[in-house]
């Protein structure tokens, strides 16, 4: 006899349900059993508290015989006998003899309070009262067996209950167990004897008489999968599914192309797609342009509107750069606040649409309720004019963006790639890399020049140069053209930190001489935006090894552009003890505001003015209103450049205090075979 899988899961399902149901309706019960204790508690209580009020009443009366007591009395024992009933109607006890107690209680109790009432004599009196509460005293002692026996009637109850509950948990367990079985039986030992039948047949043993279920589905199963396996030995594979499988390849394939060739921010494509249409030459024009647009400080959007606005503003510029080429070109991210476009047309047209999207890029917009002003750089390059390949024009691109960024005046924001262009990018990287090895090979120096007083000719200080002493291309490259590098490459940070060493030495070498000179250090805003220019000095000063009032330092004309971040850190300086002074004023980013912030001591004329009073009358005039600028601000004044004797009657017509230049020596490097050569200046 065949059994069938359905009927009896079907079976055992329903008296699963059963149990489930079962189970249900006495958990139900016995939350309600549970709340009836707790409900007779309740009442319980109530009745003793109640009760006992009856026997004050009693005593009130008895010593007041007050009207009010016996209206208190019949509202407490009408009360009494409400919650009574209750509680009896809640127990489901029924007939009880502490029932019927109970109830000739209350009748004793009524009919002696009515006595009480009418009595006359005091005997009578007395004995009615001692009879009313031996009356009290039996109802709450029978009150309170009344409610043990009820307590222990819903405690029989809900135990009951509790074992009914393990009968059909027990039963429920067994039940699933059954369950179980009956897959295992219905399920997996006839997959086994299926499995078993596909091997022989697959391993082509010819027919063999496979082991039966008694389960009937699969035993029709079975018989299905032998005529199955035996109709795919003669079956071949059809054309039309060979060619429906080779479309669904294709389609997969142009899918994960597309996804590979896309930006998933902004929906445009990626460098990869344009390397491929260049090597697909899927470009319908052999004349067009390449444009490399970078934006100008996207970095700072991120991090103070978050990376959410930073997207936002991509996606805006992405849809703006499209909409402005529409036809005539293709628009691609490279990555980052980087974009590419292609665009069909001759070098005029070219350079005309890159100003236009240049101007466009730069007009006010509004991201996520945040008014933006942004900017941009592009480069660009041409094919054929400077090459075919997509690797090449991008190079090219990029080289002439990057000039765009360095001199937005000079070219207005876009610049077209030309061999100047390259050969300026290929020195500036060729310098780079050998200022680097500089820095590794410690071919940094440290040179000091005297700064003479005016009055009376003294050396009263020195000023800390920094000179490269090895050549590039056969020539020696000046601070102007290696401090800007250093500062780009952030190794200011480490050879400024040589700087003040040397200084420190060169100013205890004179000291151990007898010398009392300043020595003053030029910083950089990068060493004052980091701090280590500032964790370096403040450790000498600790330790002692240095007077602030003997290292002034000099504000470069880099640090001076960036007045806002670098103005805390000048003030912490300064409250460590150390004297500020103002380089190069009069030209570059150094500007009044810093003047009026009073964070300076000092202020250096730069040498343009000295070394020009001869060829411009103006520079004259230029030199004393800056004297008498700092004379009204409280500066002292040092007037750099001083070459001959007019240049030092020029300092002291205008009583400028300090001078430096050639006229009293050049800068020197300090070391102990020369130490002779400055006791000569110092004496």
């Amino acid at each position: 006899m065949r059994i069938s899988i359905k009927h009896a899961l079907l079976s055992i399902l329903t008296l699963l349900v059963f149990f489930i149901v079962l189970l249900i309706y006495i958990s139900d019960k016995q939350n309600r059993v549970r709340e009836e204790i707790i409900e007779v508690g309740r009442q319980a209580l109530d009745l003793s508290q109640k009760t006992h009020t009856l026997g004050m009443l009693v005593t009130d009366y008895s010593q007041s015989k007050s009207t009010d007591s016996l209206t208190r009395w019949l509202n407490t024992i009408d009360r009494v006998e409400k919650k009574y009933s209750a509680l009896i109607q809640s127990s489901g006890l029924g007939d009880s003899v502490m029932i019927e107690r109970v109830s000739s209680d209350i009748t004793r109790i009524r009919t002696q309070f009515h006595l009480l009432q009418n009595v006359s004599g005091a005997k009578s009196y007395d004995w009615i009262l001692n009879t009313l509460d031996t009356y009290n005293q039996n109802l709450i002692a029978h009150l309170d067996m009344l409610v043990r026996q009820v307590q222990e009637h819903s405690y029989d109850e809900l135990e009951q209950l509790n074992l009914e509950q393990k009968i059909v948990v027990v039963s429920g367990v067994l039940l699933v167990c059954l369950l179980f079985a009956m897959i295992y039986v219905s399920l997996v030992t006839p997959v086994r004897i299926i499995s078993d039948a596909v091997n022989i047949t697959g391993n082509n043993q010819g027919k063999r008489k496979y082991k039966s279920t008694r389960i009937r589905e699969w035993s029709v199963l079975q018989s299905k999968i032998e005529e199955l396996l035996i109709s795919l030995k003669q079956t071949t594979v059809s054309k039309t599914e060979l060619e429906k499988e080779v479309q669904l390849r294709q389609l997969a394939e142009d899918d994960a192309l597309q996804q590979a060739h896309t930006d998933f921010l902004t929906g445009l494509p990626n460098r990869r797609a344009l390397s491929y249409m260049f090597k697909n030459k899927q470009i319908p024009s052999t004349s067009f342009g390449l444009l490399f647009i970078d934006m100008d400080n996207f970095k700072s959007i991120n991090d103070n509107l978050g990376h959410e606005v930073g997207d936002k503003l991509l996606i805006h510029i992405g849809s703006l750069i499209s909409q402005l080429i529409n036809q005539n070109g293709v628009v691609a991210r490279l990555g980052g606040d980087e974009f590419v476009a292609l665009y069909y047309d001759d070098q005029a047209s070219t350079e005309s649409f890159a100003r236009h999207l240049h101007g466009a890029l730069n007009e006010p917009l509004v991201i996520a309720n945040n008014k933006l002003k942004i900017s941009c750089s592009i480069g660009v390059s041409l094919c054929p004019k400077h090459g075919t390949n997509f690797d090449e024009l991008l190079a090219k691109a990029d080289t002439a963006m990057f000039y765009s960024k360095s001199n937005p005046l000079d070219c207005g924001g876009v610049s077209i790639f030309s061999d100047k262009l390259q050969q300026a990018s290929w020195y500036k990287f060729d310098i780079t890399q050998h200022i680097k090895f500089a820095c590794e090979n410690d071919a940094f120096e440290v040179w000091f020049q005297p700064q003479i007083s005016t009055v009376d000719g003294r050396v009263v200080g020195f000023e800390s140069l920094l000179r490269l002493n090895k050549e590039y291309n056969g020539r020696l490259i000046g601070p102007d053209e290696f401090v800007p590098i250093l500062e780009e490459t952030s190794d200011i940070i480490t050879v400024g930190k040589t700087v003040v060493e040397e200084a420190i030495a060169f100013r205890q070498e004179l000291e151990e001489l007898g010398f009392d000179v300043k020595v003053s250090v030029n910083v950089s805003a990068l060493q004052l935006e980091n701090d280590s220019l500032f964790n370096l000095l403040k450790e000498h000063v600790d330790k002692g090894t240095i007077d602030p009032l003997h290292f002034p330092l000099e504000l470069t004309e880099t640090a001076s552009s960036k007045q806002g971040i670098c103005l805390a850190a000048l003030l912490k300086l300064r409250d460590l003890g150390f004297s500020l002074q103002l380089d190069d004023f009069g030209t570059g980013n150094a500007s009044l505001d810093l003047l009026i912030s009073k964070v300076f001591d000092t202020v250096k004329i730069d040498k343009s003015f000295t070394l020009n009073v001869d060829l411009k009358s103006d520079a004259h005039a230029v030199i004393k209103a800056i004297t008498q600028l700092s004379s009204a601000l409280g500066f002292s004044t040092i007037l750099e450049g001083v070459e001959q004797q007019e240049h030092l009657d020029l300092a002291r017509a205008n009583q400028i205090e300090l001078c430096q230049g050639f006229l009293f020596s050049r800068a020197m490097l300090e070391n102990r075979p020369k130490i002779g050569y400055w006791e000569k200046i110092m004496l």
